[in-house]
């Protein structure tokens, strides 16, 4: 495990939002909050000052099953980008994980990049090449830990979720054309949206 945060990053999706203000129908007094908080965000040097103006703690929980919190203690459970880093044989314990720390009525929202990482870097191949390859074959020549992807597939998450004992509320795939792309058999009897899905972002519920 390494610290991979990255603050010019998170200042550069800050200032973006501070465009969308204008967008937003709260009151004036709510925006010149808003902005303000920005500003205050903009000029912090290091994550520490950043955490202490928001009130935040940083936590690094080594079990990678959310152990360090007591159960049903948040409103609402997020995620950017993580889901497909997380190693196929923990992924349904953080979904329990989730759904263990939620407060009854409480949400968990996640989006996730279900395509090949490696594209990013060559963009020659299928975005979604990797369900070109067997588990043999993958493990052998493509997966590593330096970019670790776990290849679960849309379904298999909302089996996961739903399995936790939490309900869809609202899910956004983004499809690719995998036109060319022969796939593996592990992959064959997938349904065409569920094969080329290659984002999705889901929001569940965790009931009363």
């Amino acid at each position: 495990m390494w610290d991979n945060r990255q603050l010019t990053a998170l200042k550069d999706y800050i200032a973006q939002l501070e465009g969308m203000l204008d967008e937003l129908n709260g009151d004036d007094a709510q925006l010149d909050g808003a902005r303000r908080l920005i500003s205050q965000i903009k000029a912090v040097q290091s994550f520490d000052e950043l955490y202490r103006l928001l009130d935040f703690i940083y936590v690094i929980d080594k079990s990678g099953e959310l152990a360090s919190f007591e159960q049903e203690a948040f409103d609402f459970v997020v995620s950017s980008d993580v889901l497909e880093h997380v190693h196929k044989d923990s992924a349904f314990s953080l979904v329990k994980g989730f759904a263990k720390v939620l407060k009854p009525g409480g949400y968990s929202m996640h989006k996730n990049d279900m395509n090949d990482h490696l594209y990013y870097y060559s963009n020659t191949v299928s975005p979604k090449q990797y369900m070109h390859y067997s588990d043999r074959i993958w493990k052998r020549y493509f997966e590593n830990d330096v970019q670790y992807i776990n290849r679960i597939q849309l379904p298999e998450w909302r089996a996961m979720f739903h399995d936790a004992g939490l309900e869809l509320v609202h899910e956004e795939t983004r499809l690719e054309d995998l036109k060319g792309l022969e796939l593996a058999p592990l992959y064959q009897d997938l349904l065409l949206d569920e094969k080329t899905c290659s984002n999705v972002i889901f929001l569940y519920r965790k009931s009363l």
